[in-house]
């Protein structure tokens, strides 16, 4: 889920209202799923600054004044610890910016290819008969993530399933 909106596979709406159906427990593990994908698509200060601007909550939003006020290495952890009821907001604004910082990843270092098999997602396709594409996605995407956070172990088959390689 978390890739596809990356990549303009599914919109950030979708990716929130994913997030909304979550249990606590599978928040807590989606946002530091997120925390670790956000570190990894390394954000400059720029790229701080534009998810700070574009992200879909209030100005004053805590994670955004988070990441105004501290340097991004510092301002994360705290992001990612925040209570409960901040949370949805926490969620938008790190995936507002591991869309941007993915993105520029993407377009710089990857130009060219690579082998990052994220960067490698089959396309979410649009269902026969009256389901939307997007939501039925979504949906199916939902139900991967919540059976791979009750696997104990992660097998080869779970990790294909949380990259979502398997045929939509």
């Amino acid at each position: 889920m978390l890739n596809r909106i990356a990549q303009d596979q599914l919109p950030l709406s979708a990716g929130l209202t994913w997030f909304d159906a979550l249990t606590d427990e599978e928040q807590r593990a989606a946002m530091n799923e997120l925390h670790l994908y956000v570190h990894q698509s390394h954000p400059t200060p720029t790229m701080v600054q534009q998810a700070v601007a574009t992200a879909p909550i209030k100005r004053g939003a805590t994670p955004l004044a988070l990441l105004r006020a501290f340097p991004f290495h510092i301002a994360l952890p705290k992001i990612i610890s925040l209570r409960a009821d901040e949370r949805r907001n926490a969620f938008a604004a790190l995936l507002t910016l591991f869309r941007i910082a993915d993105t520029q990843r993407r377009i710089t270092s990857c130009q060219d290819g690579c082998s990052h098999d994220w960067h490698h997602l089959p396309p979410c396709r649009k269902p026969r008969g009256p389901a939307k594409g997007i939501i039925t996605c979504a949906i199916i995407l939902s139900l991967h993530y919540q059976r791979y956070l009750t696997t104990k172990h992660i097998s080869a088959r779970a990790k294909s399933d949380r990259r979502c390689t398997f045929g939509l």
